[in-house]
């Protein structure tokens, strides 16, 4: 998620500076995706604890899980946190 005055701009550079090109983008023009208070009923969106935020989504597009704060993706601990995410039924 980027929250940023150059929208798409700044999220397709990002992309090309990182040679991201199996990653497909995704917009939230309309602001529908997150909100920043409690679970919604229905359990759609993302709730904003904090930024950044990272969040671990299943196959099945449930969040099972998130992380407030920069996290450190090359490092072995989220190496294997990714693992037991993507091994677990």
């Amino acid at each position: 998620m980027s929250l940023n005055g150059e929208g798409s701009l700044a999220v397709a550079n990002f992309y090309h500076e990182r040679r991201l090109f199996n990653l497909a983008m995704y917009f939230n023009i309309e602001n529908q995706t997150t909100y920043g208070r409690g679970n919604l009923e229905d359990g759609s969106g993302f709730a904003l604890y904090g930024l950044p935020i990272s969040y671990v989504i299943d196959k099945a597009s449930r969040v099972r899980g998130y992380i407030i704060g920069a996290v450190e993706w090359n490092s072995d601990e989220a190496a294997a946190l990714l693992r037991y995410y993507t091994t677990e039924a």
